[in-house]
């Protein structure tokens, strides 16, 4: 029981200061705003709309139809 109860204080304590550090880390956001990265030419180009893949094991006559475990 001592080591779960020492295990528990340490993970209480460091909760305790990362809620601490919450609006520090805040405050540094709002004051430093991190700038956008400059995107290389693929993640530019539009991308194309893909067809979806058909659900492997299901054919088209049961594909819309709804079905319950209920027998």
């Amino acid at each position: 029981m001592t080591i779960l109860t020492t295990v528990g204080a340490c993970l209480g304590l460091l909760v305790l200061v990362l809620m601490s550090l919450a609006p520090a880390l805040v405050e540094l956001d709002a004051r430093f705003p991190v700038a956008q990265r400059e995107q290389g030419p693929a993640a530019k180009a539009p991308r194309t709309p893909r067809a979806a893949r058909p659900t492997p094991g299901v054919t088209r006559a049961t594909r819309g139809t709804r079905i319950t475990a209920h027998a």
